[in-house]
């Protein structure tokens, strides 16, 4: 079996007034348009706890 390759993709830097839940669903969705040609997303990372349990519940409707 190989060993699996780790890589950070991107990492985007934002503005506070933007730590929306909203926001941040979109952003995670076009990261991961942007990488899906690259294979498996395994790991999302964020550092606004309350903002991201929200978009992660906007991306389950995905």
């Amino acid at each position: 079996m190989p060993k699996p390759r780790h890589l950070l993709f991107k990492t985007v830097e934002i503005g506070e007034d933007e730590e929306t839940p909203e926001f941040i669903a979109k952003l995670i969705l076009d990261v991961i348009d942007e990488a899906e040609r690259l294979g498996k997303i395994v790991a999302v990372t964020s550092d606004n706890p309350n903002a991201m349990m929200a978009a992660m519940g906007i991306l389950e409707a995905y």
